[in-house]
C-alpha cells in the first residue's frame, strides 16, 4: 500500500483534482494532505474519507526545517500509523504520468526513487552554492517586519552573502542573504557534520525501511539541517546516502524541467509527447489556471490507461 504525502499550497481545484486521480486509480492507496490554506481557503468536507488523513495545518516556509519536519509527520503517520510499505512525497501541482494501481510493484524494485548526489567527489566540490550553505551555522527571521528589513538593507552590504563572488578559502566568518520572507544569517562551523553530505530534489519514493532510516537519524544530523537554509535539499538525501543496507534506484521517477532559473517550469500541453516518453511516475509542475489542458489530455490516458 503506498501513502501519498502532499503538501497543498495551490487553489483548491488542482489539490482536488489530484487527491481523487490518486484515490480512484489506487484502490488501496491512503493520501497523507497538509492544506496551507494562507492564500486559499478549502472545504476539506468536499475531500473527507476513510483514506485520507488530514494533518493539523501549520506555517511552512519554503525552504525552511519546518518543510522537513512536515515530511517527516507526514511519513510517519503513512508508514507507522496507516502502515504503508511505501511513500511517495508530492505537491498539489504534481501529477501522476502512469496508472498508480500499478505503482507499488515498480516502486518495489528499490527501496529509494530519490535524485540523490554527492556534495563532494574524489575532492572536488560539485556544487558550490550548496557548500556555502553547509560551511555555516544559519539563524532565520521567517516574515520577518518591515523595521527588520529596513535594518537588513543597511547592514546587508558590508556583509558578504550565500552568492559571494569569492571562490577558493578562506571562507568569510560572517554571511548573510534573504529569500522570500526570511533573513537568514550564518557563522562560519569550526567543523561539519562529520560525514558525507548530499543534495538533491526533495521528491521522492522511500519504502518503509528507508523511512525508517529517516525517521531513526541522529540528533546531531537533524540538529545540522535545523540550522541550514533550504534543509529539504540536503537532509534526506544525506541520511539516505549515507545508510547502508538500502537499494537506490537510477533516478526519482519524476519530469521536471528546469530553463536557467530558480524554479521548475510550468508545464503545459505543448509538453505532453515529452511527458509522454519520459517514464516517469509523476510530474511538476502544472498550473490548472495557467493550462488546464495538459490535466484534462493526462487525464484521457490514465482513463484510457485504466480501460485497457
Amino acid at each position: 500500500m503506498i501513502g501519498y504525502c502532499i503538501g497543498a499550497y495551490v487553489p483548491p481545484g488542482q489539490t482536488r483534482r489530484l487527491v481523487r486521480r490518486l484515490l480512484h486509480d489506487d484502490p488501496t492507496g491512503q493520501v497523507v494532505l497538509h492544506l496551507d490554506q494562507r492564500q486559499a481557503r478549502f472545504d476539506v468536507g468536499e475531500l473527507a474519507g476513510p483514506r485520507l488523513t488530514l494533518v493539523a495545518e501549520r506555517p511552512v516556509h519554503w525552504g525552511g526545517f519546518d518543510q522537513v519536519q512536515l515530511l517527516i509527520d507526514m511519513m510517519r503517520i503513512a508508514t507507522e500509523q496507516l502502515h504503508c510499505s511505501y511513500v511517495v512525497l508530492i505537491s498539489a501541482q504534481d501529477y501522476p504520468l502512469c496508472h498508480v494501481g500499478g505503482l507499488e510493484r515498480e516502486l518495489a524494485r528499490f527501496d529509494v526513487w530519490a535524485d540523490i548526489r554527492p556534495l563532494v567527489r574524489d575532492g572536488v566540490v560539485m556544487w558550490p552554492e550548496a557548500m556555502r550553505r553547509y560551511s555555516y551555522r544559519w539563524w532565520c527571521l521567517s516574515e520577518a517586519g518591515r523595521l527588520l528589513f529596513a535594518l537588513d538593507r543597511r547592514v546587508a552590504p558590508k556583509i558578504p552573502g550565500v552568492h559571494w563572488s569569492r571562490r577558493d578559502p578562506p571562507l568569510p566568518r560572517l554571511v548573510h542573504f534573504h529569500q522570500r520572507d526570511q533573513l537568514w544569517w550564518g557563522v562560519l562551523r569550526p567543523d561539519g557534520l562529520g560525514m558525507p553530505i548530499y543534495t538533491g530534489s526533495s521528491w521522492m519514493s522511500l519504502s518503509a525501511r528507508a523511512v525508517a532510516t529517516v525517521l531513526a537519524a541522529p540528533r546531531p544530523v537533524m540538529s545540522f539541517f535545523r540550522h541550514v537554509p533550504i534543509a529539504d535539499e540536503a537532509c534526506f538525501q544525506t541520511i539516505l546516502g549515507n545508510a547502508g543496507g538500502l537499494s537506490f534506484a537510477p533516478g526519482n521517477g519524476r519530469f521536471i524541467r528546469w530553463e536557467g532559473k530558480d524554479s521548475p517550469d510550468i508545464l503545459t500541453a505543448g509538453d505532453l509527447p515529452a511527458l509522454a516518453g519520459s517514464g516517469a511516475h509523476f510530474a511538476r509542475k502544472f498550473d490548472e489556471e495557467l493550462d488546464g489542458t495538459v490535466l484534462d489530455r493526462l487525464d484521457e490516458r490514465l482513463d484510457g490507461a485504466q480501460a485497457g
